[in-house]
């Protein structure tokens, strides 16, 4: 780590002398508005009650402007759980229906930039997340700043931080967040001990807990309720395109087919033929955000559609319960995974009512399907999750290389890997296991192939992506892409990300879009805001889902959330 003992302030101290000299006011100020790291100095005074996280980065931010450090953005260095509303159905139109899903859970260590930072007194605090979460972390070794450059008290320095060491949060039924900082009553708060050199082993971000969330029950924990602030490096501004626009009533859904009216959908692919094929839930919107297919087995959840719009097929009766992951490979042939994990689903059972496997258990496959819709290949257990080489848990996205080899993302379950398989569906190998790391995964959402045969990964809750080659070789993450649900490379190596999920909470500093890139450098050249990005603030998920694009620059996404297929073409 680089924190150092300061030198009686640097410069200054070259003509300071004494055990109680300090630089001076000017030089200290000087400072402060050069940091980019603090504790504060007061808490809120409302126990764990600090108006959620966005109530916390206002007290950064109110803090650092008094020190003449207002003029960049503040965020709160606290962990969030995942909360679900218990109200599947909220809402009067489908955009607010998708907020209905509850929100996400906030990872500290992403809520803050990517480093390099320093506190008030110029001392480095870390290079980067790696360096700030490493176990040899300074920060527990030395003396805790506040934004006016002076240590904090001694029976003060148990800091709010609601992670476990890596940054991220606990399980949500251990409610180490106060009730994600909204409570001063039961649960209990996370902290980590902003020491000296004497306390060195104490984990500066993860050390105990309180026994409650009061102002009483902070103080007998030695804290007062402070907390880390960071300021992120502000990001390279990215272009908003004019260069598409948007294809208004596109495509044509046949009247037949639920009145003419999408449910969520999940996924879009283009075909050697340049058809677009969607993938969706079988045009339902409950449970949101995760919409199923059972009791509508009837449905088609394999949807065709030449360029007009006009419908060519529909297929996949009966196979899905949870559809998720698609491709179409370069045979034609239709690649989709079940990611359904549960017996029931809206109190009704998920065995299949129609289709090729009429009353089996549906979930955790992959399934090869000719363009007509017979089942071609199986992949994974019916209803049976499991972590070997042929079986998933949840399995996300599908891709499929151009000599037949097979990578399957397995993210909505525990697994966090990514399975590669031969043609003929002989398991090869996997990498990954759930983790913040190179190589590491917090739910894998989806996949895709790059000309070269690179395989890049959707790590949605790392807020990355990750580029691997063929065999599982780590090559680079990129986070310029936002938080990553839908990935797509095109035959010319078009990089093509999709953010549906990004706000202060979250993801601070990004925006929801289509984000346009080169898959060979990661060069970030153009932004599509989200159509709903306005409420972005909020809602818990808007935009797409599903990607795809030609070499005509003409994308198609699908959206779960507000429950529409959009097509741009340029201008």
């Amino acid at each position: 780590m680089l924190i150092r003992p300061l030198l009686a302030g640097g410069i200054a101290a070259l003509t300071c002398a004494g055990a109680g000299c300090r630089p001076s006011a000017t030089d200290t100020t000087a400072r402060a508005r050069n940091m980019s790291f603090f504790v504060t100095s007061v808490g809120i005074g409302d126990g764990g009650n600090l108006g959620g996280l966005i109530g916390a980065d206002k007290h950064c931010q109110a803090l650092a402007a008094a020190v003449g450090a207002g003029d960049r953005t503040w965020r709160a260095y606290l962990s969030a759980h995942t909360e679900s509303s218990g109200n599947a159905t909220a809402g009067t139109d489908a955009v607010a229906r998708a907020a209905a899903g509850g929100t996400q859970a906030a990872f500290a260590r992403y809520r803050i930039g990517d480093g390099p930072w320093v506190n008030a007194r110029g001392e480095p605090i870390a290079k980067d997340l790696t360096e700030l979460h490493a176990e040899s972390s300074a920060l527990a070794r030395a003396a805790a700043i506040n934004e006016k450059g002076r240590e904090i008290s001694a029976n003060e320095r148990s800091i709010l931080t609601g992670s476990r060491p890596d940054g991220t949060p606990f399980p949500a039924r251990d409610d180490l967040t106060c009730g994600n900082w909204t409570k001063n009553v039961g649960a209990r708060a996370q902290v980590g001990h902003a020491g000296d050199a004497a306390s060195g082993s104490a984990s500066w971000n993860s050390f105990d807990s309180t026994a409650g969330c009061s102002q009483g029950e902070f103080s007998r924990a030695g804290s007062a309720g402070l907390f880390y602030c960071f300021a992120p490096a502000a990001r390279p501004a990215v272009q908003v395109s004019d260069g598409h626009r948007l294809v208004e009533g596109w495509p044509t859904l046949p009247r037949s087919m639920n009145g003419g009216k999408w449910g969520e959908l999940i996924r879009a692919q283009i075909d050697r033929q340049g058809d677009i094929w969607v993938f969706h839930r079988c045009f339902n919107n409950v449970p949101a955000g995760n919409a199923t297919c059972v009791g509508r087995d009837s449905n088609p959840p394999i949807l065709k559609f030449d360029r007009s719009g006009q419908l060519l097929a529909s297929l996949g009766h009966g196979i899905f319960a949870f559809p998720h992951g698609f491709t179409v490979d370069d045979d034609g042939n239709v690649w989709a995974s079940d990611a359904n994990a549960n017996d029931t689903v809206l109190g009704m059972s998920t065995l299949a009512t129609a289709g090729p496997f009429k009353g089996s258990r549906r979930g955790h496959q992959v399934f090869k399907l000719s363009p007509q819709g017979k089942v071609l290949m199986t992949l994974g257990k019916a209803g049976i999750r499991g972590n070997g080489p042929d079986a998933f848990d949840a399995p996300t996205g599908v891709a499929v290389a151009r000599n037949g080899d097979i990578f399957v993302s397995d993210g909505h379950g525990r697994n966090d890997r990514v399975v590669k398989f031969s043609k003929d569906g002989r398991f090869v190998r996997e990498w990954g296991h759930h983790g913040v790391g190179p190589g590491e995964f917090d739910q894998p959402h989806d996949i895709a192939l790059d000309s070269k045969g690179r395989v890049f990964i959707a790590d949605r809750n790392n807020n990355r992506v990750q580029v691997f080659g063929p065999d599982g070789q780590f090559i680079v993450a990129w986070r310029q892409f936002g938080r990553p649900s839908a990935v797509f490379v095109s035959r010319d190596d078009v990089l093509y990300v999709s953010d549906s999920y990004s706000n202060a909470r979250i993801n601070p500093g990004f925006k929801r879009g289509i984000y346009i890139g080169s898959a060979t450098t990661g060069a970030v050249s153009e932004f599509i805001p989200d159509p709903d990005l306005a409420r972005q603030e909020q809602l818990n998920i808007t935009g797409a889902s599903g990607i795809a694009a030609d070499e005509e620059g003409t994308i198609y996404a699908a959206d779960v959330g507000p429950q529409r297929l959009r097509k741009y073409v340029r201008r």
